[in-house]
């Protein structure tokens, strides 16, 4: 198989959309990175999509990679779901970051927890003006964590997240900015890659929680799968399976060969998803991409 690329399909529903028992099948947008190279800074990726709204604005962010750079963090918004204008870069740097969690407190403020396993870190970022300039507020766990979720439930702040790609651990404090979380005592909670790492933000719908994870016990982003959140509290940790190979109704291009995250947030009376997808690249790049690197540097 030739080097796959990533990209970004958004599916506009109506508003009685039920994420775990229907699947997404209209298909309004595509952040497509499947293209021929023409610059140095050519994006191979567009993934690990968290929507957000904010007043008549929908919000994407979103990790962006180009060939033989770092992933870093990107934003773009639309007043409409149809025409997107791209903010550009909201966290970059010489260290790789993806998978933008973005979340509000009670307050209204706004957070983001990316990935930053490469620099051993679980760090929470404040935007001081939305939907930019964002500063780091704290670290809250040091070691090889990935694709961190915040959930709160009764008023208690639980971070479930991966270690080493295939231990689910879950943390918890009542202090979203502590630097001491405590383990919890059924964690891990998970072994192995089947079930190994978030694959979107949880899903609330009628009193119940979901959440989407990464099926990778036959390739990296091969498919997802839906766990529901039976209990969650200090002491106990239950969930069961509720659906597998999660995926839209249709086999559209872009997620040809597999998809592995999911967000979705309703919308100006729609329910709006965001679900990236693989592919396989351009023959022609590879001969780009070898010219790239050998004269053109």
């Amino acid at each position: 198989m030739f080097n796959p690329v990533w990209s970004i399909g958004i599916f506009v529903e109506d508003n009685n959309f039920n994420l775990i028992q229907d699947r997404p099948e209209n298909l309004v947008y595509v952040f497509n990175s499947r293209k021929i190279r023409i610059s140095k800074d050519h994006t191979h990726t567009l993934a690990d999509p968290f929507l957000h709204v904010e007043g008549d604005k929908i919000y994407l962010f979103a990790e962006v990679q180009n060939v033989d750079k770092k992933g870093f963090i990107n934003c773009w918004f639309s007043q409409d779901t149809l025409v997107w204008e791209n903010l550009g870069p909201v966290l970059k740097a010489n260290s790789h970051f993806s998978y933008p969690h973005i979340f509000t407190n009670k307050n209204n403020e706004i957070f983001l927890i990316p990935e930053s396993g490469e620099i051993k870190e679980v760090s929470i970022y404040k935007f001081n003006n939305f939907p930019m300039d964002l500063s780091k507020q704290n670290d809250l766990l040091q070691g090889n964590y990935f694709d961190t979720n915040i959930l709160v439930q009764d008023g208690t702040f639980f971070l479930i997240t991966t270690k080493n790609n295939y231990e689910v651990e879950i943390f918890f404090s009542d202090d979203l900015f502590s630097k001491n979380w405590t383990k919890h005592p059924q964690s891990p909670i998970k072994k192995g890659n089947a079930l190994c790492r978030n694959a979107g933000p949880i899903y609330r719908r009628k009193g119940r929680m979901y959440k989407f994870v990464q099926d990778c016990s036959v390739s990296y982003g091969n498919k997802i799968n839906v766990i529901e959140i039976v209990k969650i509290d200090e002491n106990n940790y239950q969930e069961k399976i509720v659906a597998e190979d999660y995926k839209p109704r249709s086999n559209f291009p872009f997620q040809k060969l597999a998809r592995h995250h999911i967000s979705s947030v309703t919308f100006k009376g729609k329910t709006v998803v965001a679900m990236d997808g693989k592919r396989s690249d351009i023959i022609f790049n590879r001969l780009i991409n070898f010219i790239y690197r050998q004269f053109l540097k």
